[in-house]
């Protein structure tokens, strides 16, 4: 096999597998930023419901104690009632 050919063979091959390379890290880094977009919606979500719950609370309380509302907005009817808030 001639120098040149088989110059050719290993260039060729060292881009491949450059190229194999670079196509893992993009996906791996593709699915990392899925995963952590996901984390960040999910966190959102539960956050939000917490401060439904509490606004809940403290309306609850409100009516109890001084008969009247403090806070506006109505107690979601589940845990998944901020879909109707939305």
């Amino acid at each position: 096999m001639p120098l040149n050919t088989r110059m050719l063979v290993v260039s060729y091959s060292i881009s491949m597998s450059l190229s194999f390379l670079d196509n893992h890290v993009f996906l791996f880094l593709l699915l990392l930023m899925l995963f952590l977009s996901m984390l960040l919606w999910c966190t959102l979500g539960i956050v939000f419901i917490s401060w439904q719950t509490v606004v809940c609370l403290l309306n609850s309380t409100a009516l109890s104690l001084a008969k009247s509302r403090f806070l506006v907005g109505p107690c979601p009817r589940s845990l998944w009632g901020f879909v109707e808030y939305v």
